[in-house]
């Protein structure tokens, strides 16, 4: 998948989480078996705007051509969503989460791989 795509797909989904922390942030930790409460939907409301700036650089960057600054743009949102994705497993096993987060932990891992795998093109 070329760079370009895989951004703008990145966008998509850092958009529809934006949406869902800010809206109806109560409709999100339920999906992993969390209880949720007016602490955690604050702390959900005030993450979503870290969705913005994935959103803004990757669709920034996405029609960049290929260069050291693009590929660390690729290497460090690939971080980012690795990390998310250890953190949901790390919470299945401890069961705090559902094994639902192991799909999402699955995504965050695939969106990973196809940022790192854009590095290559």
């Amino acid at each position: 998948m070329t760079f370009q795509l895989v951004a703008r797909l990145v966008v998509l989904v850092c958009a529809v989480l934006f949406v869902i922390f800010l809206i109806a942030p109560q409709a999100y930790s339920p999906l992993y078996g969390v209880e949720t409460n007016q602490s955690a939907q604050f702390m959900t409301r005030r993450a979503a705007p870290m969705f913005l700036a994935p959103m803004i650089i990757l669709w920034a960057a996405s029609s960049a051509p290929r260069n050291g600054l693009r590929d660390a743009i690729a290497f460090g949102f690939a971080a980012l969503f690795a990390g998310v994705g250890v953190t949901g497993v790390m919470a299945w096993m401890q069961g705090v989460a559902s094994p639902m987060t192991l799909l999402a932990a699955a995504g965050e891992a695939l969106i990973a791989a196809l940022l790192l795998g854009t590095r290559k093109n």
